[in-house]
């Protein structure tokens, strides 16, 4: 996973493309961290999360690739992740992996973490994603295949609003949006500012709100959901 400051650097990359009037990241950065972020930069650039060419004046510049973009916005664009289709489908894991192998099940629980799956009950977990993916995804991280088993399906009886019951049950919308409402505060205090610290600190809300969100499917999404609004703000 990238560091996060990494992703620091990709979001004054990003601000700096999206600005009338650019300052250069040197004077953001101040003259002390020139040497470390021109290091970074390199690298970032070989990783191609950045890319340079030539602007109007004949100055090389950088710019973000599509993955950098990505980074920036904390590993998943949220609009595309919204408007994906779901067919009603839920991918369900389940797992039985003894307490002496701790280190398989918290490689275990970080990658469903990461995956944005959702917590039905300590040992079941679900996602709305295909299984066919998440099967790649998964085979490398157990020695015991047969302490885990992914299965899919859709609720017995859809009514009551059991979709909802599930979601609600799975994921923690009252923490996601506090998480959301913290950024969007932290947008507000930040606006107009062009100093590194108030750009990191904006950046750091949104990276924590949106790595609890699992950034569901629009069918999905609860009612008083915050994510969008914070979106909007954040483009």
């Amino acid at each position: 996973m990238m560091h996060r400051t990494t992703r620091e650097l990709l979001n004054a990359v990003l601000y700096l493309t999206e600005m009338a009037t650019k300052p250069t990241l040197g004077n953001l950065m101040g003259a002390s961290s020139r040497t470390l972020y021109r290091t970074q930069m390199v690298r970032l650039e070989e990783d191609e999360y950045l890319r340079r060419e030539k602007d109007k004046s004949g100055k090389w510049i950088h710019l973000l690739t599509s993955k950098g973009i990505l980074e920036a916005v904390g590993g998943r664009h949220p609009a595309e992740a919204w408007s994906r289709p779901w067919d009603g489908q839920w991918s369900v894991l389940l797992f039985d992996i003894p307490a002496e192998r701790s280190r398989e099940r918290k490689q275990l629980h970080a990658w469903l973490k990461a995956s944005r799956f959702g917590c039905i009950q300590r040992s079941v977990w679900i996602s709305p994603d295909p299984i066919e993916e998440l099967l790649r995804e998964i085979k490398p991280l157990s020695k015991h295949p047969d302490s885990i088993l992914l299965l899919n399906g859709s609720p017995a009886l859809e009514i009551g609003g059991q979709t909802k019951n599930i979601v609600k049950a799975a994921w923690d919308f009252e923490e996601i949006n506090d998480g959301y409402q913290h950024y969007l505060e932290t947008a507000k205090q930040a606006r107009g500012s062009r100093t590194a610290a108030a750009r990191a600190e904006e950046h750091g809300a949104w990276l924590d709100a949106v790595k609890l969100d699992p950034l569901l499917p629009q069918a999905l999404l609860p009612s008083g959901y915050l994510g969008k609004k914070a979106w909007k703000t954040r483009c």
